[in-house]
């Protein structure tokens, strides 16, 4: 961020004391706290929607969230002079949750589970537009149908490297593992659970991972919910789920003592569970890979993604298993 967002400050009614950059923003020390000054790209509507659900969770117990502060015009942006627009949300100093600490991540789950039971059928009164997450089966769809357009755009070079057989010599076998996770989406209750979801107004946060869970003395602040809107729940455990079983090598024993950790807080449905398995079984991680590789300069691969490959292959079979406990 540019240090001209100093001089946004000035709009706010704080007592500044101290200023320093932070990552993607500005950390503001005052005398009423600590705060992010961030540049903010969204539209107005959105910021609304996004007050109003942080606002939401405050009135119903779950008040460890970046509430975006108003400045002296009661406005919830400020324009610097070039009408760039800034938002200054509360923040919380603490570590974010250490992956590699067990117990840090089974409190995440704790507290995803508890923002989830506030969540379901959330009445956000006076609010007209309320997001609305991207369709799962869409996004399977997309994935699919990019990882054939790499397959031909491989196939069709005339001199491969060693990465690129790699691939082709295991492609079959994850195209098939993803055209079968969303041929499943399409016929299990998953339409129907997203409708539902939809029209009772139950919202997710929409990017629920280590970096957006902020440790708060002996609880957990939850940040960033400018991807939140209307979806299933599951979605949330999902989305966290891979990212830390990732990290375990989708231990069995792990992951299901955080689903039932889950479970003793919010029940989860024999319907969520199957689509949480259905969307775990997609190799998320093969096609990331190589939707890296498709939209970077392909004439230099860096060690690091063929190394992250690697890793997929190791742990195909490890995540293989672990999706059949369900």
């Amino acid at each position: 961020m540019n240090d001209r967002g100093i001089q946004v400050l000035e709009q706010y009614d704080l007592e500044v004391a101290k200023v320093w950059k932070g990552r993607g923003a500005l950390i503001v020390e005052s005398s009423q706290g600590i705060f992010r000054l961030l540049e903010y790209k969204g539209t107005i509507n959105h910021l609304i929607y996004e007050e109003a659900l942080l606002k939401y969770l405050t009135e119903h117990g779950f008040s460890l969230v970046n509430r975006i502060v108003q400045n002296k015009e009661e406005a919830l942006f400020s324009l610097d002079y070039a009408g760039i627009k800034y938002v200054l949300v509360k923040h919380f100093p603490g570590g974010e949750c250490d992956v590699k600490n067990w117990d840090d991540v089974c409190q995440a789950v704790r507290t995803l589970a508890k923002l989830h039971c506030i969540l379901e059928h959330a009445d956000l009164d006076g609010i007209e537009y309320i997001p609305e997450l991207p369709d799962s089966m869409e996004e399977l769809h997309k994935h699919n149908r990019e990882l054939k357009r790499i397959r031909t755009f491989i196939r069709e070079k005339t001199r491969k490297t060693d990465f690129e057989y790699e691939v082709l010599a295991h492609f079959e076998e994850y195209n098939a593992l993803g055209l079968e996770a969303e041929q499943k989406l399409r016929t299990s209750g998953y339409p129907e659970a997203a409708k539902r979801a939809a029209e009772r107004g139950d919202i997710c946060h929409g990017n629920y991972n280590y970096h957006n869970i902020i440790h708060h003395g002996n609880h957990m602040a939850v940040i960033n919910f400018e991807h939140s809107g209307k979806g299933i729940p599951i979605r949330d455990l999902y989305f966290f789920l891979r990212k830390v079983m990732e990290k375990y090598d989708w231990n069995i024993k792990y992951g299901q003592e955080l689903v039932e950790i889950y479970d003793r807080i919010r029940p989860i449905s024999e319907e969520e569970l199957q689509i949480l398995k259905i969307l775990l079984s997609y190799p998320e991680k093969f096609w990331k890979v190589l939707n890296h590789y498709y939209n970077s300069n392909k004439a230099y691969l860096p060690d690091q993604m063929k190394d992250k490959m690697k890793k997929v292959y190791a742990q195909q079979r490890q995540k293989n298993n672990f999706v059949l406990t369900f």
